[in-house]
């Protein structure tokens, strides 16, 4: 049976997908077999090669190994046997499946909320390892559109304007439900005020409550800068991160 190599990109810490297949693959593989949660494979590269790779000694601690397999998606190492050259994965999602895009679903583009986060951004990228992109998702009217659906699904962070500047509509329930489906915790945020009830209720830190008159810059910094230090995009302090929770 031909071999035919697949490439198997290292993911250490996120990096959007269109980024990882343009650098050289971390390991050469042959497939043996396919299944729906798992691959089984023989790796190509010389035995002291893989030994020496940063993947490897991640794998001996302990820490769970990400891959991107070419053609196959998301991958987590299972088990790996070095005389054989065998190495077993279970399907794993993986943060590069997402771009590095700020998404705000919003009705006023022009808002404070945007401002706010425009300012925030361009100053965190002074510091992360990779810039991220503030796109604005105008809140649909009538119906979500799959193009609106693929622009949640595909951001890294998804923030839903509840603000009274941002008008709350039935449609910011399909959009908050269809987030909580695709993305983790960490990536949802809901801006509200004090002011009036609010149909939505998620727990902390999903939730920011800006009362009126309140710094939107100041209350928004240390949530953002948690969430990119997740992401391994951004070093915080201590007590950076103590203030963040």
């Amino acid at each position: 049976m031909a071999i035919i190599p697949l490439k198997a990109w290292y993911l250490d810490g996120y990096e959007p997908l269109s980024e990882v297949i343009q650098r050289p693959q971390d390991l050469r593989l042959n497939r043996n077999s396919l299944l729906k949660s798992g691959l089984r494979a023989d790796f190509l590269d010389d035995g002291a090669m893989v030994q020496g790779a940063a993947w490897f000694e991640a794998y001996l601690e302990g820490a769970e190994v990400l891959f991107y397999i070419e053609g196959s998606g998301g991958y987590a190492i299972a088990n790996l046997d070095l005389l054989s050259q065998e190495i077993y994965f279970t399907k794993q999602d993986i943060n590069a499946r997402f771009d590095p895009v700020v998404l705000v679903s919003t009705a006023e583009p022009e808002g404070e909320l945007v401002g706010a986060l425009g300012e925030i951004l361009e100053e965190l990228n002074r510091r992360s390892r990779l810039p991220l992109t503030l796109k604005l998702a105008p809140r649909p009217v009538g119906v979500i559109s799959p193009a609106h659906l693929r622009q949640i699904r595909k951001s890294l962070v998804w923030i839903a304007d509840l603000t009274p500047e941002g008008r709350v509509d039935p449609l910011v329930s399909l959009e908050l439900g269809y987030a909580i489906a695709q993305k983790r915790p960490g990536q949802i945020l809901t801006v509200q005020t004090t002011d009036g009830p609010l149909p939505y209720h998620l727990p902390n830190p999903q939730t920011l409550i800006i009362p009126p008159g309140a710094a939107t810059a100041a209350l928004l910094t240390p949530w953002l800068e948690t969430t990119l230090a997740r992401f391994n995009l951004l070093s915080i302090s201590r007590s950076e991160r103590e203030l963040a929770h």
